[in-house]
């Protein structure tokens, strides 16, 4: 909850113009945040091992293109310079608690959202994703999916690279491309499958699925 986590009959050091806030309160925003900041990096490692992966195999059965689209959340630093009038105003306010905070918000620029990873300047990260809240937010389930399928691409290109068959439950839906299939008659002597049919056209059948970055 967010009960002030003062001792209310000594409030020393309490703020009358702040919101109280439990410490546990704090700790849940701030596990969100690290979890966003997780996310954002999560893309670059994932699909760099990919790469190294694939690159050091030998194997040349054919892989489904495999890619994670998240939607970065960024902000661009202030320009202070270009309002050295308005940064004087919120020097005199440092002492003011809810004032100087508030009055510093107008120096942020409006959040962006886009493919390409940027730092946030307001949250103090390199990247931000937002995909912890899935429930109430639409965005951050589009997050949860396009990693889900993003895994599955990589399961499904594992299964070629070893010549094992692809499961019959897989579906376009759960890749976001077309499932490729398994010519069960071209295993070889140690019963691996060596030929697997992938349609030309590897990309997203699903549209719908993509993440609209034209938004924020």
């Amino acid at each position: 909850n967010q009960s002030s986590t003062l001792d209310i009959a000594n409030p020393i050091g309490a703020d009358d113009y702040s919101t109280p806030v439990s410490s546990s309160f704090l700790l849940v925003t701030e596990m969100m945040i690290m979890s966003g900041e997780a996310m954002g990096k999560f893309k670059h490692i994932a699909e760099s091992s990919i790469n190294n992966s694939n690159e050091s195999s030998l194997n040349s059965t054919p892989q489904l293109e495999n890619g994670l689209d998240l939607p970065y959340r960024t902000q661009a630093r202030p320009d202070f310079a270009a309002r050295y009038q308005e940064v004087n105003t919120l020097d005199s306010l440092k002492d003011r608690g809810y004032c100087h905070a508030w009055y510093a918000r107008r120096f942020f620029a409006p959040v962006r959202v886009m493919s390409e990873m940027k730092p946030h300047y307001g949250l103090g990260l390199d990247c931000y994703v937002q995909w912890s809240s899935p429930i109430r937010r639409f965005s951050d389930l589009q997050v949860h999916a396009a990693v889900k399928r993003f895994l599955r691409r990589e399961e499904i290109n594992r299964l070629m690279r070893n010549g094992e068959a692809i499961p019959d439950g897989i579906s376009d839906m759960d890749l976001g491309c077309a499932v490729p299939k398994s010519v069960h008659e071209s295993k070889d002597d140690n019963g691996n499958i060596t030929k697997y049919l992938i349609e030309e056209n590897t990309g997203r059948k699903h549209p719908s699925l993509d993440i609209n970055y034209k938004r924020g």
